[in-house]
């Protein structure tokens, strides 16, 4: 199981100066952060997706992550009944969402930022094209379930 580099943890170590309480649950099979927790920056004027950007920018050791508008796609921002927004981004890989791979940033009435999760694959290293030809894949996915029809 990956443990988060020393890079990771210096990273968190300065949002621990903002706030001391601050508190991360490391994934233990990526390596990433999934949960941060605490006070991670004053309140902000702006729009909510800039500002979570920036801060992932800031930040980008912490995931272990090269180009965060390249990495990160945004997907949604909700403001829940207290006026908190949550702003969802889509893990990306040259291009293309990675199934089930996210970043929320979680912030306050006044976009002050107090939580992360996630579930993201830091380091994705994954063939530029093919292993398997279309017709094979589609042959192995109708077999999987013998419920589906060849079309």
């Amino acid at each position: 199981m990956p443990k988060p580099t020393r890079n990771q943890q210096r990273v968190f170590n300065n949002l621990k100066k903002e706030d001391p309480n601050a508190e991360v649950r490391w994934d233990e099979q990526s390596g990433a952060p999934a949960r941060v927790r605490g006070i991670l920056s004053g309140p902000q004027r702006g729009d909510p997706e800039r500002i979570a950007m920036e801060f992932i920018k800031s930040n980008k050791g912490l995931y272990a992550i090269a180009r965060p508008e390249e990495e990160f796609q945004h997907k949604s921002t909700i403001v829940d009944q207290r006026g908190n927004k949550h702003v969802r981004y889509q893990q990306m890989h040259n291009g293309l969402p990675v199934f089930g791979r996210e970043l929320v940033v979680h912030m306050g009435a006044e976009n002050n930022i107090n939580g992360l999760n996630s579930k993201f694959q830091p380091r994705l290293e994954l063939p530029e094209s093919p292993e398997v030809d279309p017709e094979a894949a589609k042959k192995t996915a109708l077999a999987d379930n013998e419920d589906n029809v060849d079309r």
